[in-house]
């Protein structure tokens, strides 16, 4: 799945759980708390890198989610 896709999910997924009376704030309250969610797996897989040598591709990827999260 290609970063802006993921973004894509992610916001749909997590709308669903935000309260609001409008679509607009529903996304932006969605887009939060999905770059809280992948700012926590970055955190995630950079402990694991420091402690296992996890390939830093994996990093790489959860922040170009990250900035596609952003650009929407």
């Amino acid at each position: 799945m290609k970063a802006k896709e993921k973004a894509r999910e992610l916001i749909e997924k997590l709308k669903g759980y935000t309260q609001t009376y409008c679509e607009y704030e529903g996304t932006e309250d969605a887009k939060q708390c999905a770059l809280i969610c992948v700012d926590e797996r970055i955190k995630l897989l950079e402990e694991i890198r420091d402690f296992k040598g996890l390939d830093i591709s994996w990093i790489e990827k959860e922040q170009e989610v990250k900035k596609e999260i952003e650009n929407l």
